[in-house]
């Protein structure tokens, strides 16, 4: 499964980096739709399968398969860094320290990752850097916007704070509670928070139940692990 998993996350990816030598975006803006043509979550979507590439690489024991899921790691983490999105950017620090500390042999990871990211450095363009070095100005831009979502998420929540608003209910009510102008444009948007979604739309008892399903994954995972008695680099599948 984890290797037709590594089959259509590498046909993305390439897809996506002939789309940012087409366009200048590695998002399908032009040859897909759906969630896909968004740059901040096309990054999500392949930062979701990072993990799986890196556990194939120190994991497989066909040196084939685990060369193959090296190079499908380096291509997701660049084609991650393409897409310009300051959050796939926070997202990809925490994929690979997670990969890091996870690792019984976090030495090796380290000089690994290093030689990793030294070389997608060296392909990374300046207008990256500059896009990077914009996420600590919160008061302009889309930040300023994505802080004012979140105002409005909370001030739903604070109306409604048992059940929420419902599911999926948050962009049709984010005109009557965003505190910027204009905000009937606001309609159908997203809050770009799960916090602030999760409160606002299922209330403080969606949230006690999300947090349970998260620290139930948490649990089961960790149980998972103290039963094999491995590190995520140690074994093989």
């Amino acid at each position: 499964f984890t290797r037709i998993l590594i089959g259509v996350y590498l046909a993305l990816t390439v897809k996506g980096l002939y789309m940012y030598l087409r366009e200048g975006s590695v998002a399908f803006s032009v040859a897909a739709g759906g969630f896909l043509a968004d740059e901040n979550d096309f990054a999500m979507a392949l930062l979701v399968f990072v993990p799986f590439a890196y556990n194939g690489m120190m994991l497989w024991k066909r040196r084939s398969w685990r060369v193959i899921a090296g190079a499908l790691f380096f291509v997701l983490v660049l084609a991650i860094v393409l897409t310009f999105s300051r959050g796939g950017a926070v997202g990809l620090v925490a994929v690979l320290v997670y990969c890091w500390w996870g690792s019984k042999r976090r030495g090796v990871t380290l000089v690994a990752l290093g030689l990793i990211l030294g070389c997608l450095a060296l392909l990374t363009p300046q207008s990256y850097w500059r896009e990077m070095s914009s996420i600590k100005n919160t008061n302009e831009g889309t930040a300023r916007t994505r802080r004012m979502y979140w105002t409005a998420g909370w001030r739903m929540y604070l109306d409604h704070p048992v059940l929420g608003v419902g599911l999926g209910n948050s962009g049709w009510a984010l005109p009557a509670y965003y505190p910027g102008p204009n905000a009937g444009r606001e309609w159908s948007r997203v809050l770009h928070s799960t916090y602030f979604e999760v409160l606002s739309e299922l209330g403080t008892l969606g949230a006690l139940a999300f947090a349970g399903i998260v620290v139930s994954i948490l649990r089961a995972l960790r149980r998972a692990q103290r039963i094999r008695g491995l590190g995520l680099d140690d074994g093989a599948p």
